[in-house]
């Protein structure tokens, strides 16, 4: 039974291997960004706890608060979850999440070109957000990442040869350690890992004929989920939801319409509604029931 999900909501995402920034906006006691914050240092860490930047590292100031600190290629070469640390005088004053990840549903270049009315209505920042939103929402609904991701996830050892990930389409196990006590684990060597086989609905199977041991929580795996890169279709409905969510409240027909009736008095709409595992628009909900890897 899986008893840890693979990974908290990162706070910003990094294409792996290109250079870019670890950011933060301090706040004050009301939760306003703190234009007079000062002396402010970072520490950051990887998932498996080494250390990427010593904790004393100095950030530097954009303005309003924001602060940051630049990370380059080689540091971001990694699908990885980095951890930073934000200081002010020494106290700790913000934790942040910071995802190395393989790649995007969409570009702002392919949302512009395929919705030229966004350009009107949001920036390129903007667009990041609610890429990302929608990104979160996908994963979510079809239970399968369309990108590569990174997981570092607990599992409970069930005394046989096989355990049962919370990601379909595993792409490479990285590290697994079985816990025979709080404090006594064995790491699988090189050559433990390479006897792992894999399905595509994420049951992982030693083939050295050596089982998990009985435990809870016990067996801890890192390791890369998720599509080589999104399919056409899966892109394509990413930037129409991408559109919806910026048209919220702007839209005079909603996209979740599914019948309208002229009235002298005005129109009337009959929609769809969104649940935990629909967007409630019908186009976009019949691609990723394609693609959903969700038991109903």
């Amino acid at each position: 039974m899986v008893v840890a999900l693979a990974s908290p909501t990162a706070d910003q995402r990094i294409l792996r291997g290109t250079a870019g920034q670890l950011a933060v906006t301090i706040r004050d006691a009301d939760g306003e960004p703190d234009t007079n914050a000062s002396d402010v240092t970072v520490g950051v860490t990887r998932a498996d706890g080494t250390q990427l930047m010593d904790a004393d590292t100095a950030a530097t100031n954009d303005e309003n608060g924001n602060w940051h600190v630049a990370v380059t290629a080689s540091q971001t070469a990694t699908l990885d979850l980095l951890t930073a640390q934000w200081t002010v005088s020494g106290v700790v004053v913000a934790t942040t999440i910071h995802e190395i990840v393989g790649g995007y549903l969409f570009s702002t270049g392919e949302a512009f070109d395929q919705e030229s009315s966004l350009q009107q209505k949001v920036n390129a920042g903007q667009l990041l957000a609610i890429r990302r939103a929608v990104e979160d929402e996908f994963e979510r609904i079809c239970a399968v990442a369309f990108v590569p991701r990174f997981a570092r996830v607990t599992v409970d050892g069930n005394g046989a040869m096989t355990v049962l990930l919370p990601h379909p389409k595993v792409r490479t196990i990285r590290s697994v350690r079985v816990y025979s006590s709080p404090t006594t684990f064995t790491d699988l060597t090189t050559a433990n890992l390479a006897a792992l086989t894999l399905d595509d609905l994420g049951r992982l199977t030693r083939a050295d004929y050596l089982p998990f041991i009985c435990g809870s929580e016990n067996v801890l795996v890192t390791y890369e989920h998720g599509y080589d890169r999104p399919p056409d279709e899966i892109r394509r409905a990413a930037i129409v939801r991408a559109r919806e969510r910026i048209n919220w409240s702007k839209s005079a027909t909603p996209d979740r319409a599914t019948s309208y009736t002229s009235a002298a008095d005005g129109g009337t709409y009959r929609l769809n509604t969104a649940d935990a595992f629909s967007t409630g628009n019908p186009e976009v909900d019949a691609v990723l029931a394609r693609y959903s890897y969700r038991h109903p």
